[in-house]
Parts: structure tokens; C-alpha cells; sequence
């Protein structure tokens, strides 16, 4: 269970960094505002993230 749920959640994190990419300013800023929160609430993801580089993009 543990381990699907790391796997869905870097999933997440995946799909949440290319959306910081989007044309659309909504999309960016609600996609920085969930990995925002995603960070400030689980330190596994906090180096998920930094292993995608999307700590530049933030």
C-alpha cells in the first residue's frame, strides 16, 4: 500500500511540474500552489522533487 501510494504520488508530482509549464497562468499558479502544499507536508516528496528539478521552476 506504501509503495503505491509513493508511486501515485510521484506521479503527481510529475504531472504537477509539467503543468508548471502550461500557457496558461491558472494552471501554473494552481500547480505551484499544490506542490506547495504537497512540500510543506511530506519530506519524501520535498526529494522527489528536488531529484525532478523542479525546485528551480518553484
Amino acid at each position: 500500500q506504501q509503495q503505491q501510494i509513493c508511486a501515485d504520488n510521484n506521479l503527481l508530482i510529475a504531472h504537477l511540474l509539467s503543468a508548471l509549464n502550461s500557457t496558461y497562468k491558472d494552471v501554473q499558479r494552481s500547480s505551484v500552489d499544490t506542490l506547495q502544499m504537497i512540500i510543506m507536508h511530506n519530506t519524501v516528496s520535498q526529494y522527489t522533487i528536488l531529484q525532478q528539478g523542479g525546485a528551480e521552476q518553484l
